[in-house]
């Protein structure tokens, strides 16, 4: 059996989080069996655009701290790192650091915090069905222990981002987008995570659920409190668990399909402790609706992708200030600079969605096809 650890937190008062992360640790039967005295611990957060801790689109800096201070009563050797989403030059990264709130929190404890696209390597990942090689931080693979720190948020393009899709940040910023030129497909594209997360091997995951987002995640979604920390030394078990919790099917979430289908995860062994499943409230939590017609066939699914599938708009043009984030990094050049607004060509588009990840004033959604929204409202 595999443990999932839930600890009831309804804030980020330092006190609570500590009080749940301890619980958690002690649910697991301690950091000690994880984390020998002397090791290197890398602590992979989600730092992917420049947005600020109530956004609920990053991971929130006072978990961090909690997870830093737990990791050094064992012993662990702390570096804290990501690789953000897009072109990491200039002040970019720093200007994520600062307003995601990680960087005053590694000053604070006295922890090197990494962007993990100065210093790759090239490594072979064990198992992999799809993809062997991936070029990553280095400090992601010489780590002895890397333990993952999601936020629990929706994901447009992969229906939910936890424990496993937090790993695709150990990948140098542009180096994320070339994969969604060559995987394109949402079920491939999973399946190369769980490759990815084969290599990484994370020993313990530690999921901010405090404030989650629902609706049209990674980025644009919105907070929702669901009042929970969830802990597991395995990632794909965390996350079947957590999006169980928010009403979505974990065999609808791409990588916890592509890990139950190897034979990585078995959702029959999962066992859930602490905190009552029962007693969370994650009632109204929307959901991502940007693929219908999931169980066609899929000869017919991919003829009907345009229709199937939601496109990226400008839902929010009051909003845009013409920064061109959008336009630079689209991993397929669908996006060109109009009279200072971004304008779709969706015939190259691929529905990877980094427009809308990545836009920092949250000012591109999702819409639906006509026929799609007509036949929502019908079974509605």
């Amino acid at each position: 059996m595999v443990r999932v650890a839930i600890a009831a937190c309804n804030s980020y008062e330092p006190v609570e989080i500590e009080q749940a992360t301890s619980e958690l640790i002690r649910l697991l039967g301690g950091l000690d069996n994880i984390i020998t005295p002397g090791d290197k611990v890398l602590l992979k957060v989600n730092m992917l655009n420049a947005s600020a801790p109530e956004r609920a689109v990053t991971t929130h800096p006072e978990v961090l701290r909690s997870v830093i201070r737990q990791v050094k009563k064992v012993g662990g050797i702390v570096t804290v790192g990501d690789s953000p989403g897009g072109r990491n030059v200039g002040e970019v990264p720093k200007k994520v650091f600062k307003t995601t709130g990680i960087d005053k929190v590694c000053i604070d404890e006295n922890v090197p915090l990494l962007l993990l696209d100065d210093d790759i390597v090239k490594k072979r990942s064990p198992g992999a069905k799809l993809y062997r090689f991936f070029t990553v931080g280095k400090a992601a693979v010489e780590a002895d222990v890397v333990i993952t720190i999601p936020r629990l948020k929706t994901h447009g393009f992969q229906m939910f981002t936890g424990a496993v899709k937090n790993l695709f940040g150990v990948i140098p910023g542009l180096k994320k987008a070339e994969f969604h030129v060559k995987v394109p497909n949402r079920e491939d594209f999973g399946g190369m995570l769980v490759d990815l997360y084969q290599l990484i091997s994370p020993k313990l995951a530690v999921m901010d659920g405090v404030i989650a987002m629902e609706g049209s995640g990674p980025s644009s979604g919105d907070p929702y409190h669901l009042g929970v920390l969830l802990a597991s030394v395995d990632s794909a078990a965390l996350d079947f668990i957590a999006s169980k919790i928010i009403g979505l099917d974990p065999r609808k979430v791409y990588t916890t399909k592509a890990a139950i289908d190897r034979g990585i995860l078995d959702p029959e062994e999962i066992e859930v402790v602490g905190f009552d499943l029962g007693k969370i409230r994650a009632d109204g939590f929307s959901l991502p609706r940007t693929e219908s017609g999931s169980q066609l066939p899929p000869i017919i699914r991919d003829r009907l992708n345009d229709i199937l599938i939601a496109k990226p708009i400008l839902t929010l043009s009051d909003n845009c200030n013409a920064c061109g984030t959008c336009h630079k990094n689209c991993p397929v050049d669908s996006i060109e600079m109009e009279k200072g607004r971004p304008s779709f060509d969706y015939d190259t588009c691929i529905r990877c969605y980094c427009c809308q990840e990545l836009c920092p004033e949250y000012a591109i959604g999702l819409k639906n096809h006509w026929i799609i929204r007509g036949w929502e409202r019908l079974k509605g």
